[in-house]
């Protein structure tokens, strides 16, 4: 660093030559070398980029709309269930918003988890104006599903058979 020249730092903590201080050194080169550096994030993120890369951003979308398609084709075979969205694979990404009549969303999410072992998310997912808008958030909103790169076709048909006994039997104290 030149004479005059004043540099803050970005980052402040964890620094090993005065560990047991409070204050960041004021020291150089200490001063800018703080904390420990996030490497299997850094590996992992490395990781995931070279994947992708490998793929192709274009495959991976064919993919994604593909198990998307299913999905919606499982919940269009399934007695009770409304679709938010377009219903369109390739006019929405791998989420899609559903309700299963007479299942309370929350109940109906917690069932899918523990009974099946299919994760979901139910709520307003932090979009209340959203599902205001839809119609949905009244009810306390929708159970979204999303598939992913390593989802199968069998993981997405499972989903379905699952749907389709849970609208057969509906719980009694549904909302």
């Amino acid at each position: 660093m030149g004479k005059g020249i004043g540099l803050d730092t970005l980052i402040e903590g964890g620094t090993g030559s005065m560990s047991t201080d409070e204050t960041q050194p004021t020291i150089m080169p200490d001063k800018f070398e703080s904390g420990t550096a996030n490497g299997p994030g850094i590996a992992g993120l490395g990781a995931g980029v070279a994947h992708v890369a490998s793929l192709g951003v274009g495959a991976i979308r064919a993919a994604l709309d593909a198990l998307t398609s299913a999905v919606l084709a499982e919940l269009a075979a399934t007695p009770g269930t409304t679709v938010f969205g377009p219903a369109d694979a390739t006019r929405q990404t791998a989420v899609v918003s559903f309700t299963l009549a007479g299942w309370d969303i929350a109940e109906a999410s917690r069932v899918l988890d523990q009974r099946y072992g299919i994760l979901t998310r139910a709520g307003v997912h932090c979009a209340p104006r959203a599902h205001s808008t839809i119609g949905s958030r009244r009810t306390g909103g929708t159970v979204r599903v999303s598939p992913g790169l390593f989802s199968t076709p069998d993981d997405i048909r499972y989903l379905g058979r699952s749907l389709r006994e849970m609208a057969a039997h509906p719980p009694t104290h549904a909302a």
